[in-house]
C-alpha cells in the first residue's frame, strides 16, 4: 500500500542521488540541534534550500523512521532526528537543484531558472 519506501543510505558512503544527500544534509542539520529540533521553515533557511525540497525530504525521512514531527499545542512542527546520520552528514553541499535564489525568484518569467540557479 502506498509509495515504496527507500532505505535511508546508512553505508558511510556519500549517496549519489541529489535527493538522498538533501535528506542526509537536513539529517546532520537536525542532529546538531538536539530535542530542541528545527521547522522546516528554519531548515530551508539556513540551507539556502526550496521549502517544497525541504518538506518532501523531511516528509520522506520521516517515513523512513530517521526523523520526527514534535508539534506542541500551538506551536508550528518542529523536526528532530531519532537516528543519527553518517559522520559526513555535516559537510555534504546542497545540490544546486534545491537552492533558493532570492533575487531571481522575484522574477516571474524567470521561474524555471529561479529553481535551477545554484547558491
Amino acid at each position: 500500500t502506498g509509495v515504496p519506501v527507500r532505505a535511508a543510505p546508512e553505508s558511510g558512503k556519500i549517496p549519489t542521488d541529489n535527493f538522498e544527500l538533501l535528506k542526509l544534509l537536513i539529517r546532520g542539520k537536525l542532529q546538531s540541534k538536539g530535542e530542541s529540533g528545527m521547522t522546516s521553515g528554519a531548515l530551508g533557511y539556513q540551507l539556502q534550500a526550496r521549502k517544497k525540497a525541504v518538506s518532501a525530504a523531511l516528509f520522506s525521512c520521516e517515513r523512513e523512521g530517521v526523523v520526527r514531527r514534535s508539534t506542541p499545542d500551538g506551536v508550528k512542527p518542529r523536526w528532530v532526528s531519532i537516528r543519527p546520520p553518517p559522520r559526513f552528514a555535516l559537510e555534504l553541499q546542497l545540490p544546486t537543484e534545491f537552492c533558493y535564489n532570492q533575487a531571481n525568484a522575484d522574477d516571474d518569467e524567470d521561474e524555471d531558472v529561479a529553481e535551477l540557479s545554484p547558491c
